[in-house]
């Protein structure tokens, strides 16, 4: 697959999973460009498209806690970047909720439910027993709809 394919195809839900750890479009856009600055660097072929978008959401999802990581990043009001990505989102409330809980269930609610992978997938992605994600998707959905009753 062409550099330029990929991107067409893989934009969406890596800009989606950027924004679920980063919570501001500026700095998911920026993610998302590193994450395909790397794609265009890697001389080794993928041995398969799948291959290619695991590759691209584990290289999204490790810069993306970088990112988090820098000092600058734990310096700075997370309630903007909350605000701004709130207002952008056809989800609204819900985004808000989503991006409140604790970054282990936000990552298997994501990877499961927004972005469509099965939990074999998303255990893989995320380097956790599939029994562990299933654990998370329970905890983060109960957390979520206590925060969605209240």
């Amino acid at each position: 697959m062409q550099i330029d394919e990929a991107y067409e195809k893989y934009f969406g839900v890596i800009y989606k999973t950027c924004m679920m750890y980063l919570k501001n479009p500026a700095d998911a856009e920026d993610a998302v460009s590193e994450t395909f600055l790397k794609l265009i660097r890697q001389k080794e072929p993928f041995e398969s498209e799948e291959h290619l978008r695991r590759w691209l959401f584990v290289t999204a999802k490790n810069d993306c806690k970088n990112r988090l990581s820098h000092w600058w990043r734990k310096s700075r009001a997370d309630s903007e970047a909350l605000e701004t990505a709130e207002s952008e989102s056809e989800y609204g409330e819900t985004l808000h909720l989503l991006l409140e809980l604790p970054v282990k269930y936000r990552e298997a609610l994501t990877f499961v439910y927004i972005l469509g992978y099965t939990g074999i997938e998303t255990a893989e992605m995320l380097s956790v027993s599939e029994s562990t994600l299933y654990t998370r998707l329970k905890r983060g959905r109960e957390l979520l709809k206590l925060e969605i009753e209240s």
